[in-house]
């Protein structure tokens, strides 16, 4: 195996498993928001006390969740179902052709101005058919 190659292959694997870790991070604090909120209406529903731990916005609600995300975390970590799968995701999205900076910008321009030439045109469209139906109302 040529250099060029090894580092390619050490590339995909750096970039895989820095997807992955990326994945664990923003779905282990979506999981801990949701178990928040979970756990604070659950509290709310059976009128249970709340008192706050460490300031105002960290109650025992947020205690609970996250212990349950540290333990729901660990139960996906030692899955080798969860694991293989995401770990398949990974070596997928690395190889994903991602646009560069210069292609994102342009086409996001061009898309707000095919959003604003659509919304024209339907201003005017409802400018037209909404006269024609005045007109047709006051008859």
């Amino acid at each position: 195996m040529s250099s060029i190659t090894s580092r390619r292959v050490d590339r995909g694997s750096s970039l895989q498993a820095k997807i992955i870790r990326a994945f664990y991070f923003v779905a282990t604090l979506i999981v801990a928001v949701l178990y928040s909120k979970m756990i604070a209406a659950g509290f709310s529903w059976f009128a249970l006390k709340d008192p706050a731990v460490l300031g105002r916005d960290f109650t025992t609600s947020t205690v609970y969740a996250l212990i349950f995300t540290v333990l729901t975390l660990w139960w996906v970590l030692r899955s080798p179902l969860y694991r293989s799968f995401i770990d398949e995701v990974g070596q997928e999205l690395v190889k994903v052709s991602w646009p560069t900076f210069d292609e994102s910008k342009r086409q996001t321009v061009i898309t707000i101005i095919v959003t604003l030439i659509i919304a024209a045109i339907l201003y005017v469209f409802d400018l037209t058919f909404g006269g024609l139906t005045d007109l047709l109302l006051s008859i």
